[in-house]
C-alpha cells in the first residue's frame, strides 16, 4: 500500500516545520515528536478543508 494522502500532507508539512526551524539537527527527541504532531495537524486541517461543508468528514477523506 502506498502513501495516505494525510502521510503526504504530513510529510509536506513536517518538511515546512524542520526547514523555518533551521533543521533537525541534534534537537531532543521529543522536540522532534512535537513537531511529527504538528505535522498530522497540519495534514488533518489540509483534508478538512478539501471537504465543502455539510458533506463529509475527515475520517472519509484520510481512507483514500
Amino acid at each position: 500500500e502506498g502513501m495516505s494522502l494525510r502521510d503526504y500532507f504530513a510529510a509536506k508539512a513536517l518538511q515546512g516545520i524542520i526547514s523555518n526551524e533551521g533543521g533537525a539537527g541534534h534537537r531532543e527527541l521529543d522536540v522532534l515528536e512535537k513537531d511529527a504532531r504538528r505535522a498530522y495537524a497540519y495534514a488533518d486541517a489540509m483534508i478538512q478543508a478539501r471537504i465543502p461543508k455539510g458533506t463529509g468528514s475527515l475520517s472519509d477523506e484520510i481512507d483514500d
